[in-house]
């Protein structure tokens, strides 16, 4: 299994970086490289010092801000500079903490981290505020789709560390309900926020909470379990469940730290 997989990810990384440096000019600047460099290592430091959690027996949930700095080398540099981005925090992630031969999956995770912002963030600037801030409820709507949809059509029974782990129709509709609620409260939040009087902050916000979304849906929630499966053999409904808490945690942190660093990027790059 884990041999097809690694041939399914060399093949996708290597069609991303065909289409970004393609359709997204890479220009190498000394400037741009440094800061680049930068914010590999904030990111690699941030990965250090996060904290994991013990979920239905085995660690599983990761919880911290390394993925930030990735967003932002998409995000502020372009999609080029993403994809290289991505790659080298891989590279260095192997050296710094090496854990056996490499699987290609985070590979191309921690590529996507860096490129899809960037490449979202370009098409986002063709759109204006009031149709960016209208997408923000349409992605949390189809997150919570598939979420429902997920929940009530899989039925999963598994022996899994010593204990029964069974999905009923209480533990259904107590996610659910559970899950309604926030995403309810987390979009009213956000809409708030993006009707600020501050005209760059609310540009800013919904852009940059769509680019978090798309990343922990696409990334942590949906591929990383799969990879960990594949991997270690693991249910992929206990890493689906572990990471959807993860979730809920982590997109207004990640939204609220990454809106303020954005901030601080901009004036330190207009100052230099």
């Amino acid at each position: 299994m884990i041999i097809p997989v690694q041939a399914i990810c060399l093949v996708a990384i290597l069609l991303i970086g065909f289409y970004v440096f393609k359709c997204y000019p890479f220009r190498f600047e000394v400037k741009n490289s440094i800061l680049v460099a930068l914010f590999l290592v904030i990111s690699l430091v941030l990965a250090r010092y996060s904290v994991m959690l013990n979920i239905f027996g085995f660690p599983d949930l990761r919880l911290g801000f390394a993925q930030i700095p990735l967003m932002l080398i998409g995000i502020t540099f372009g999609a080029g500079y993403g994809f290289i981005g991505g790659l080298l925090y891989d590279i260095m992630g192997l050296l710094i903490n090496p854990t056996g031969f490499p699987f290609l999956g985070f590979t191309l995770g921690n590529i996507l981290v860096c490129v899809i912002p960037a490449l979202w963030w370009h098409k986002s600037k063709t759109l204006s505020t009031e149709k960016v801030s209208k997408l923000i409820p349409v992605v949390f709507i189809c997150f919570l789709g598939i979420f429902l949809l997920y929940i009530w059509t899989y039925t999963y029974t598994d022996t899994f560390a010593n204990s029964i782990m069974e999905i009923t129709n209480i533990h259904r509709i107590i996610l659910s309900i559970v899950c309604i609620i926030y995403i309810f409260v987390l979009n009213l939040i956000t809409n708030r926020l993006a009707k600020s009087k501050d005209e760059d902050f609310s540009l800013q916000l919904p852009r940059w909470a769509i680019a978090v979304i798309l990343v922990e849906l696409l990334i942590n929630l949906i591929l990383t379990p799969f990879w960990l499966q594949t991997m270690y053999e693991t249910p992929y409904i206990l890493h689906f469940f572990a990471r959807s808490l993860k979730i809920a945690i982590m997109i207004p942190l990640d939204i609220t730290a990454g809106i303020a660093v954005i901030k601080v990027i901009k004036k330190m790059i207009k100052n230099l």
